[in-house]
């Protein structure tokens, strides 16, 4: 129970004045109710923030497309390691910016069944980043949920042949079908890099031909 008590030094109350005070009570009520839901609402919100950090996944809120309302430690590391860096802290980066404006586009459309949403995927040499959108059609802004994922087949698994690391992610990513140019896209080095990579690796296990280099990292999978 909270009372409120008014007094005053000089003469005593008109008739009037507790009639005002009386009007004026629903009033103050109605504001400590709202006191009171604002700071249950801010605790809830800091559990639920608590528990998004805890968990294994990443939560980004946007407003429009490219602010951070709000972003978990997590998600931002993850942000920060997959992306390009961005020019402000609670912006995206523009490679990110550009896919959630495609997935907003893909929304607009006046399809009575809407196009199935495809995650964003970012590989690295053992691991996954999968970006999912999220559409608030409440308010103009979007929800990214991110998931890391570690890939089965690692480099790891290559360097008992007697490769280096680096060799090993090389020869990693082309056992996944990837190109010479994609390979040094994916290891920020250049293609004449990757083949020279190439020929230390048909060296030192003794084949002669991508394909046959490929065949032997699938038999370390146990796939051949």
């Amino acid at each position: 129970m909270i009372g409120v008590a008014v007094n005053r030094s000089g003469k005593d109350f008109s008739e009037r004045e507790p009639l005002l005070l009386n009007l004026l009570r629903t009033h103050l009520v109605q504001a400590y109710q709202s006191v009171e839901s604002v700071a249950r609402l801010r605790q809830d919100l800091a559990l639920m923030a608590r528990a998004l950090e805890e968990s294994d996944r990443g939560v980004v809120i946007l407003t429009g497309n490219v602010r951070l309302r709000f972003g978990t430690q997590r998600a931002r590391g993850w942000i920060s390691e997959y992306f390009e860096p961005s020019r402000d802290v609670d912006r995206l980066p523009e490679s990110l910016q550009r896919w959630v404006e495609h997935q907003q586009s893909l929304l607009a459309k006046d399809d009575s069944i809407p196009p199935p949403r495809e995650p964003l995927i970012l590989e690295r040499t053992e691991k996954r980043l999968m970006v999912r959108f999220v559409e608030d059609r409440s308010e103009d802004g979007c929800l990214l949920i991110l998931e890391e994922q570690l890939l089965q087949f690692s480099a790891g698994l290559l360097e008992p042949l007697g490769l280096t690391r680096r060799e090993a992610q090389v020869l990693l990513w082309v056992a996944r079908g990837k190109t010479d140019k994609e390979v040094a896209v994916l290891l920020y080095v250049s293609p004449r890099t990757v083949k020279k990579h190439l020929e230390h690796i048909y060296e030192k296990l003794g084949v002669r031909s991508r394909t046959e280099a490929v065949a032997l990292a699938l038999e370390s999978f146990g796939l051949h």
